[in-house]
């Protein structure tokens, strides 16, 4: 999974991290049709050398339009993820909402959600099979509570608080 941004002429550049075996990557590519032409491995071994070694700063300060795409282990086809996700970081590189988040599983599916609310905003992460198994950053309309209620009635289990580590890009849960 790649979040991109959309920098002209139906151009975009995109960047992933894999933890399966380390990597952060970028992208280019084209929209019209959907393609990754140019991958590229970024050196980084943080989110700050991550944003000190590319252009992803610029997008986010600039407000580019904002994506996800998924594509195959090799690149070669790629479609877009079918969510309006948000950048999760600030310019600075640390994350918009910093307070724990109530996590829920839903046991039969193996889907995860995460909810709070930070600043009159309420927030959600998930994860799915949809998305790779990456977490999605999403602000939601919606009172935390109501939401959350409304995953219990759907099968989800709350499993614990937790905070989303940015060095492991998962949530930690106490």
């Amino acid at each position: 999974m790649f979040e991109c941004f959309e920098v002209e002429n139906g151009r975009f550049i995109g960047f992933s991290y894999q933890p399966s075996n380390g990597k952060y990557l970028r992208i280019e590519g084209g929209k019209g049709p959907l393609k990754i032409d140019n991958v590229r491995d970024i050196k980084a071994m943080s989110m700050s050398e991550l944003i000190q070694a590319t252009d992803k700063i610029d997008y986010i300060r600039n407000g580019n339009p904002y994506f996800l795409i998924h594509s195959d282990e090799k690149m070669k086809s790629c479609d877009f993820v079918n969510c309006r996700a948000q950048v999760m970081f600030n310019a600075q590189g640390n994350l918009k909402c910093n307070n724990p988040f109530d996590v829920y599983h839903h046991a039969g599916e193996g889907k995860y959600w995460a909810v709070t609310s930070f600043q009159n905003t309420t927030y959600v992460l998930f994860k799915n099979d949809n998305t790779e198994w990456k977490w999605v950053f999403m602000s939601v309309n919606g009172e935390r509570n109501a939401l959350a209620k409304n995953k219990e009635q759907r099968g989800y289990s709350l499993i614990g608080i937790g905070h989303f580590n940015q060095n492991t890009w998962d949530i930690e849960v106490m």
